[in-house]
């Protein structure tokens, strides 16, 4: 079966016309510039438990993302591996971002190391506090009272189960954050 002439040159009309529009239509918005001192660009690096983890990644990244104006930037990368978050981070630091936020212990490690390599960038560290002989004047960390949560969380469970056995799983017990809610729990 031969297509018509007529047929095969509208077809392509509309193909074209169709590219033409996603083309420019799709094209992203003009790229802010994160070292001009009037905007302020925060990035955060999330774990491998990506952004919608239903806990710090994603609580993190709802408070970044209701910040956003004319004049504040906030951007993710959701690491995939462990692997990533040095280069995650690093890409927020070469792209001038005046503050770039490690999201959890893991991702943490590596900010260290980064605040040394980037001095003129800020790094928080959510989940951990520096110690003393990795304190640099931009590197902050924020901690949680994890075994205090822990606690409240046994607490409750403990009030209303009603065997009075309780239990719980705790994904990584070697990570101190996740060590603290598990000693809170026990505590209950």
């Amino acid at each position: 079966m031969t297509i018509p002439v007529f047929l095969r040159r509208a077809a392509g009309l509309l193909v074209l016309a169709f590219l033409f529009i996603t083309a420019t239509g799709c094209q992203p918005a003009p790229a802010l510039d994160c070292r001009a001192p009037e905007i302020t660009c925060v990035g955060l690096v999330t774990d491998a438990g990506g952004l919608n983890d239903a806990g710090l990644n994603e609580q993190a990244w709802g408070v970044l993302a209701s910040m956003r104006s004319d004049e504040i930037v906030a951007n993710y990368i959701e690491s995939v591996e462990t692997n990533d978050y040095a280069k995650n981070l690093a890409y927020f630091a070469d792209h001038g971002y005046d503050f770039v936020i490690a999201s959890g212990y893991s991702v943490s490690e590596h900010a260290l190391t980064m605040a040394a390599d980037y001095p003129e960038i800020s790094f928080i560290m959510l989940g951990r506090a520096p110690d003393e002989q990795d304190s640099l004047p931009n590197l902050a960390g924020v901690i949680f009272p994890e075994q205090v949560a822990g606690f409240w969380a046994g607490t409750i469970a403990a009030h209303y189960s009603q065997t009075g056995i309780v239990g719980a799983i705790f994904a990584h017990p070697g990570l101190p954050p996740v060590a603290a809610y598990s000693s809170g729990f026990e505590a209950a």
